[in-house]
């Protein structure tokens, strides 16, 4: 219902920005959660109660029995259940804690009895700043979106158009978004625009230095007003100029090359280089790692059904 479908948080104080407290009071607005026995009641009932969920069990002080036809999710920790509520989401321990680390309702689906389950990520870790997202991590950011559109669209701060619009704008800024991670992921790329940002910065010192240059000697130029005008006369400026500009050109060039190669620049620059080069080794290890995994997890079933067939 519009229970999960706005991502669990619904309500005339939730979906206005991005008030993070608002968002974590109303969670579980609205789900009635059951606690088995065989798991931890204490830390599952106090998260559910701080994201405005109610929690039950089975004892003394449960605001929920069992059989209560209100209740929305079961959470049990055995992969068989004698007994099972066509009215509720059966759900592993970790669906609650998942849920409440990233601020959606995490797809039940992937956290049922007796199903494997997702690999557990810090809410703390920067995946921007590391360069590297897991498939999961992805698939979480997309349900917070979907979940802020739909809490948006709820309280109607958001028409449907709007919507389109601004998903529009944000397929648009992507280009910017994978140029970000692409010099992340790459140092060449790093390279090229610290590169390209020093050199802005170098031509703006060269320029002012050279306008601090032109002031100090206008009084030079204007003694020699009288060699100029003879000069002109003679038609030589026009065929000095270019030289001139080319001579002013060198001297900014060699100005830019001795700033480059100052102690502090060299440092910096070679420190950004092994970041970059570090950061991109350990993405290069991650999906080695993913690699393997995905190669093993295949193998395992074929595996297993050549057994199978043997014992027959």
């Amino acid at each position: 219902g519009t229970f999960s479908a706005a991502g669990g948080a619904l309500g005339a104080d939730v979906g206005v920005g991005d008030d993070e407290a608002a968002l974590c009071g109303a969670l579980f607005r609205g789900a009635h959660i059951f606690l088995a026995r065989e798991v931890p009641r204490e830390p599952l009932a106090l998260v559910i109660r701080a994201f405005g969920g109610v929690a039950g069990w089975d004892g003394e002080g449960s605001p929920l029995q069992e059989t209560d036809e209100s209740i929305t999710h079961h959470v049990v920790d055995r992969p068989v259940q004698g007994h099972r509520f066509l009215t509720r989401e059966y759900v592993q321990p970790q669906w609650v804690f998942d849920s409440a680390n990233w601020r959606v309702l995490m797809p039940t689906e992937k956290y049922a009895p007796g199903q494997a389950l997702p690999p557990h990520l810090s809410p703390f870790v920067d995946n921007e700043e590391e360069g590297y997202a897991p498939d999961f991590a992805q698939e979480i950011a997309r349900l917070q979106e979907a979940a802020r559109a739909a809490r948006m669209r709820a309280s109607g701060l958001i028409s449907e158009d709007a919507f389109a619009e601004e998903a529009a704008a944000r397929e648009a800024s992507a280009g910017e978004g994978d140029a970000a991670a692409a010099a992340a992921a790459d140092p060449a790329v790093a390279e090229r625009q610290y590169q390209a940002e020093l050199n802005k910065e170098l031509r703006a010192a060269a320029k002012a230095a050279s306008k601090g240059q032109e002031a100090g000697s206008s009084e030079e130029d204007s003694e020699e007003g009288g060699e100029d005008a003879e000069m002109d006369e003679e038609g030589s400026p026009e065929g000095k100029a270019p030289a001139a500009k080319g001579a002013a050109a060198e001297d900014d060039e060699a100005a830019m090359k001795d700033i480059m190669m100052t102690r502090k620049t060299k440092k910096f620059y070679e420190r950004v280089q092994r970041a970059q080069l570090g950061k991109r080794e350990r993405i290069e290890e991650l999906e080695a790692r993913k690699r393997k995994l995905s190669t093993q997890q295949q193998q395992e079933p074929a595996a297993g059904s050549t057994s199978n067939k043997r014992r027959k």
